[in-house]
């Protein structure tokens, strides 16, 4: 398989003034750069960015379902809240790639033990003290509504056809990741859950 939505490049420099310079390794990078991939869209909105508020519910309806996490452990999380769609269309694969799919990250806000997206707002002073504790959020597809999705080995891959759209429904729910649910505090969550297109 191979991620080629996006590409991140960090050059880290130190400069030594009048100090002698020699080499004493060298290391060889290999990349790819693609004129496009696909066109995304989130709900039929030609972006891949969106912005998506749900409802409120109370602590104890956390506990309705039991939801596998990709590492192969269990939580405890709320039905669905929300399900959205993500549609790929116009398709150019890297070489000798013949299929694509949709991965949600583990970076960032990813809580990869979990297979959720954290709470952000327990990063900030400004909002920690009316933050959620103990919950998260997290995406299940809906031919397996109990698994979690995160990482490329959860990814559905496809062939596109030409003109063609692939489209991929995932459904949002409240996790608990709080060891007990009397672990859980009431209050406002926000996440950013980013994914990227992956290809085999």
């Amino acid at each position: 398989m191979i991620k080629r939505n996006l590409l991140a490049v960090a050059i880290l420099s130190v400069v030594a003034t009048g100090a002698a310079q020699a080499s004493d390794g060298q290391i060889q990078l290999n990349g790819n750069i693609l004129n496009q991939t696909c066109t995304v869209a989130i709900d039929g909105t030609p972006t891949a960015n969106s912005t998506i508020v749900l409802d409120g519910i109370p602590a104890a309806d956390l506990e309705k379902n039991t939801l596998n996490t990709v590492s192969g452990g269990t939580l405890k999380g709320s039905d669905v809240m929300r399900t959205i769609q993500i549609t790929l269309q116009d398709c150019a694969l890297p070489s000798g790639k013949t299929k694509v799919g949709v991965s949600f990250d583990n970076t960032g806000y990813g809580q990869s033990a979990y297979s959720t997206y954290r709470n952000m707002l327990l990063d900030s002073i400004n909002t920690v003290a009316t933050a959620a504790r103990g919950v998260g959020i997290g995406f299940t597809a809906p031919a397996s509504a109990s698994d979690l999705v995160m990482g490329e080995t959860k990814s559905e891959f496809t062939a596109p056809e030409a003109g063609g759209v692939l489209a991929y429904d995932y459904q949002i729910r409240y996790v608990r990741t709080a060891d007990a649910a009397a672990d859980v505090v009431a209050g406002d969550l926000d996440s950013v859950a980013t994914f990227s297109l992956v290809y085999e």
